[in-house]
């Protein structure tokens, strides 16, 4: 997402940050779910403290829908979401497609996703996955 503004530090003395979700003993957990809008330029972060499910990955989403997507692309009949596809959001797991059909259903919107191949994905890395063509395979939530 992209970072508006600048913070400098003396070269050699980077500012300490924890980039994962672990807990922290005297701060607890927190994870992370962002929306980047491509077209609008916008970007949403819900932050939760509790367990990375498939229903806040979805909650993620229709607070980013309420607050700022319905208005960035009024009319819309229907959603393109790319996501790494791993943990809450992975394309294998059935809550995450039922909990995203629910949402379609709510908003009334057609909603598709995509896989999202990250940069340190063992396909990029040449991992086992490395020989076998690469596709971005293209799911629709089940109309159950």
């Amino acid at each position: 997402m992209p970072q508006r503004g600048r913070e400098w530090h003396p070269n050699g003395q980077p500012e300490a940050v924890k980039v994962h979700d672990f807990p922290d003993k005297q701060l607890g957990k927190a994870i992370p779910y962002g929306v980047y809008a491509l077209t609008a330029n916008a970007d949403w972060v819900s932050v939760g403290v509790d367990h990375d499910t498939s229903e806040f990955a979805v909650e993620a989403l229709r607070r980013w829908w309420r607050k700022m997507g319905r208005r960035a692309y009024l009319g819309a009949g229907q959603l393109l979401i790319t996501c790494d596809g791993g943990g809450a959001n992975s394309s294998r797991g059935r809550l995450w497609k039922v909990e995203l059909q629910g949402l379609a259903d709510e908003l009334g919107l057609q909603i598709s996703m995509i896989r999202h191949i990250t940069a340190n994905h063992p396909e990029v890395l040449g991992g086992p996955c490395a020989d076998r063509p690469k596709s971005r395979r293209r799911a629709r939530a089940p109309d159950w």
